[in-house]
């Protein structure tokens, strides 16, 4: 009897069902070879594009579509038209992570450009990365985005660390020796304070104090009126965000404080006026683009932008036309709209001429050796500083 199997019930069904969910798991397409049989096909190049429709940096919208307008006057990408796939991410994570399921699974996209908040970017980038899809971002700043050894993301913006570094170094250089520090408890907010401070550090800045705000329901006026009571400082650096962070400069002014307000590039926008008002005159902010920054392709762009829109563009708006050419600079180098070789260009390229300067990306998809500029409200308008 030692040469005979005992039958246990139940084992014959198991078997059945772990053969059966083998096969069905076989039988089900695999979504990188999908795409990779779809685009070789396919008669029209379409790019993802995930950012809020209803904000003040909206304009990055008008910038890309104006670059595939310009594209497909010139023949298209490879002889095929461009277009945009575009979705509103409302700046929420819950949105952002279903744009990028919806992205990921959708056979007809070579890349996307997304979005404009960095927690949302940290959020959706595993969906990109599981995909095997090409995330370009020309908003979100976050350092922690390209430290996670991802192969599929990229940044087309300063991060966090670069810019902070150039504040501090330029209120360092203006001769600020005290300084309070206000970020929007995000994080983005929080990155950019922490790289800020480090380097005011290093340099001889002292930080007399921090505190941080949520972007709704903060009573500011509160924590400026201890700064105004009990601290000593000649300068306020602002790590936020509009629109918010027009109304946090107005209740600045309005306690009094008078001191030279410099803000990241979260307030970056002609809204900044808009909103701020006669409270933001004087204030300086980060940027990537002036539309008065000297060159031909400036010139060129800010012409056509203005023509199309009837008004000037904004680093916005040059950030996603920009991000648009980007893209389609690498599929034409690579001779591909395939995603594998968008990335492999992407990363092989360098020092690709855009309107807001030159792009070049490391292995990480950092954007590397790219300088901010600086800018500040006089008479209403925001004016390109020169030094």
């Amino acid at each position: 009897m030692s040469g005979l199997k005992l039958f246990r019930p139940g084992s014959g069904v198991a078997l059945l069902v772990a053969l059966a969910g083998l096969m069905t798991a076989c039988m089900e397409p695999d979504p990188v070879a999908e795409r990779a049989r779809y685009l070789a096909g396919a008669e029209q190049i379409t790019l993802g594009l995930a950012w809020p429709a209803d904000h003040p940096k909206r304009t990055l919208i008008d910038g890309a579509q104006l670059a595939v307008d310009g594209i497909n006057a010139n023949g298209g990408v490879l002889g095929r038209p461009l277009a945009l796939r575009l979705r509103d991410d409302e700046r929420s994570v819950n949105e952002a992570m279903r744009i990028a399921e919806s992205f990921a699974a959708d056979p007809g996209l070579s890349a996307v450009i997304a979005h404009l908040d960095s927690s949302l970017a940290l959020a959706a980038a595993p969906a990109y990365e599981q995909a095997e899809l090409p995330m370009l971002t020309p908003g979100a700043t976050d350092v922690h985005l390209t430290e996670r050894g991802y192969e599929w993301v990229f940044r087309s913006m300063v991060n966090n660390a670069h810019s902070g570094r150039q504040l501090a170094d330029r209120l360092i250089s203006k001769g600020h020796q005290r300084v309070v520090v206000y970020y929007l408890n995000n994080p983005f907010g929080r990155d950019l304070a922490r790289h800020f401070e480090s380097r005011a550090a290093a340099g001889g800045l002292e930080v007399v104090d921090r505190r941080g705000y949520d972007g709704v329901g903060t009573n500011h006026s509160r924590v400026f009126r201890d700064w105004r009571d009990f601290f000593d400082f000649d300068a306020i650096f602002l790590a936020g965000s509009l629109p918010e962070g027009a109304e946090i400069i107005r209740e600045i002014r309005a306690l009094g404080i008078d001191v030279p307000i410099h803000a990241g590039i979260g307030l970056d926008s002609p809204a900044l006026v808009q909103l701020g008002g006669e409270a933001v005159e004087g204030v300086h902010v980060t940027t990537v683009f002036h539309p008065d920054m000297p060159g031909p392709r400036v010139a060129a762009f800010v012409s056509a932008y203005q023509a199309e829109t009837g008004e000037r563009p904004d680093a916005a708006a040059a950030q996603g036309y920009d991000a648009v050419y980007l893209l389609a600079a690498a599929m034409e180098q690579a001779g591909s709209v395939q995603p594998a070789a968008i990335a492999g260009a992407l990363r092989a390229s360098q020092d690709y001429p855009g309107v807001s300067g030159r792009y070049r990306f490391n292995a990480w998809g950092e954007l590397v050796d790219k300088a901010v500029i600086f800018q500040r409200v006089d008479d209403g308008v925001l004016q390109y500083l020169t030094h």
